[in-house]
């Protein structure tokens, strides 16, 4: 197994293996996370998200500090047809918990790690909670709601920021979408980052192409989404320019990129919408 970050430790319990920050076992016992029935039990009556449940875990009252948010990793696409949630080892999970940390020390906008988990056996069931931020909500959630020009606007720009210092740093994301775009309120107004790095990865270079796939997979989770329709052309096309910086010359190169793909692609994903294959 993969050499840990610096900052984690690996502890084992009956049921489960679990990778903790230095220190914070004690802390997590307290919040239920070492037990795999708590774990169970918290997603369960976690709220929907993604392509599961997402439960947020309180801190302990006599151990004051952040708030978690605890996911259960799940395959995507056809394969969740016939297995959704259960893997051949551990890797997937450390993998997220490696690229996260990395994408940090880049200065990418990602919240930390703060637990990985996993069950024993030859079928492994794989957890993750990273820091919540407070306040924060979905790129998604923010456009179905309907904001004063100014707030939406500097809220659009943030996210655009967000992405692009994700690119910056190197990070393509593997499924860049609304619900993985968040943004929180503070003193200086909106600020940006992203979650959910799962299958995420720092490419050699960084191309103008990966660049213009992310962001055509997030056009693709916008056409899907209630938000669509208060989306128009105006406001997309002042986020891909927020997103080039204002660099018109990179905005007119990407925007032609992100219609190509998106006139090769959109048809067939419109057309597995229509026959309820989300």
């Amino acid at each position: 197994m993969s050499a840990l970050p610096p900052g984690y430790e690996r502890h084992r319990t009956e049921d489960m293996t679990f990778v903790c920050r230095a220190g914070d076992v004690e802390r997590l016992r307290e919040m239920g996370l070492t037990d795999l029935f708590t774990i169970e039990d918290m997603i369960a009556s976690g709220a929907r998200g993604g392509r599961g449940r997402i439960f947020t875990v309180p801190a302990p009252e006599e151990m004051p500090g952040d708030e978690l948010v605890l996911k259960q990793i799940l395959h995507g696409g056809m394969l969740s047809r016939v297995n959704r949630e259960r893997f051949l080892g551990p890797e997937r999970v450390l993998k997220e918990l490696r690229v996260t940390q990395r994408a940090r020390e880049r200065g990418v906008p990602v919240p930390e790690v703060a637990f990985a988990a996993w069950t024993p056996g030859f079928w492994r069931r794989l957890f993750l909670a990273t820091v919540r931020v407070p306040g924060s909500r979905s790129l998604e959630d923010v456009l179905c709601v309907e904001l004063p020009g100014p707030s939406r606007r500097q809220a659009l720009a943030a996210a655009a920021q967000a992405i692009r210092e994700m690119h910056e740093g190197g990070l393509k994301h593997a499924d860049l979408n609304l619900r993985n775009v968040m943004l929180a309120e503070t003193e200086a107004g909106p600020e940006g980052f992203v979650l959910d790095l799962d299958r995420s990865r720092f490419p050699l270079r960084l191309s103008d192409g990966d660049r213009a796939a992310n962001l055509t997979r997030l056009l693709r989770s916008l056409e899907k989404s209630p938000a669509a329709a208060r989306v128009g052309w105006t406001t997309r096309a002042r986020f891909l320019l927020d997103y080039a910086g204002g660099d018109r010359l990179r905005f007119r190169a990407l925007a032609t990129a992100i219609r190509r793909r998106a006139a090769a692609t959109l048809p067939f994903h419109r057309l597995a919408w229509w026959v309820g294959w989300r």
